[in-house]
């Protein structure tokens, strides 16, 4: 941050990430990538564990880490081949990390997806909030009828997102 210039364009990923001068943010990037023939292979695994869980950012917002079935797998690798693998045999993926975009790999590979809540928000709230997730995911275990019953519409809606984000016609702004 302690590089950047008076010219320069300040771009963030989420709310959550931050800067020294959040009055030049321009926008947050919206951007979606998903490696379809990976999911597609994904597909192919059966079910032979019952959950696993995610902690990750969840560690700043969590004093204990007990809202998951005892017997879950704990995910704690950082390589995506790795994480994705373990959530695509596994019944239901909870994770206590909000933001992480896991929670939408979950339904896309048929696992249930369940968000541990950090705040009070209700499953409408969560979704308005993150229109990416608005099907797929429970916002608690309360929800989990949702992300069952939305499931199969996660892979067109993230589609979507991904047509709206390359459809942008860069030739109108001036970045020199």
């Amino acid at each position: 941050e302690d590089t950047w210039g008076e010219e320069d364009y300040i771009y963030t990923y989420s709310k959550i990430f931050t800067c020294k001068y959040p009055e030049k943010i321009i926008r947050i990037l919206s951007s979606t990538y998903v490696d379809w023939s990976h999911i597609e292979e994904l597909k192919k695994n059966k079910k032979i564990y019952e959950s696993c869980f995610l902690i990750r950012k969840g560690v700043f917002y969590f004093d204990n880490f007990n809202q998951h079935p005892k017997n879950s797998i704990e995910i704690k690798s950082w390589e995506y081949n790795e994480v994705t693998s373990i959530i695509s045999k596994c019944k239901t993926f909870y994770s206590y990390d909000n933001e992480t975009f896991y929670s939408l790999i979950a339904p896309l590979v048929g696992t249930v997806s369940v968000i541990i809540p950090r705040d009070k928000k209700t499953q409408m709230d969560f979704t308005r909030t993150n229109p990416k997730r608005k099907f797929g995911i429970s916002y608690g275990i309360e929800n989990i009828v949702h992300s069952i019953n939305t499931m199969h519409l996660v892979e067109d809606h993230l589609k979507l997102f991904e047509k709206k984000n390359t459809n942008v016609d860069y030739k109108k702004y001036d970045f020199s």
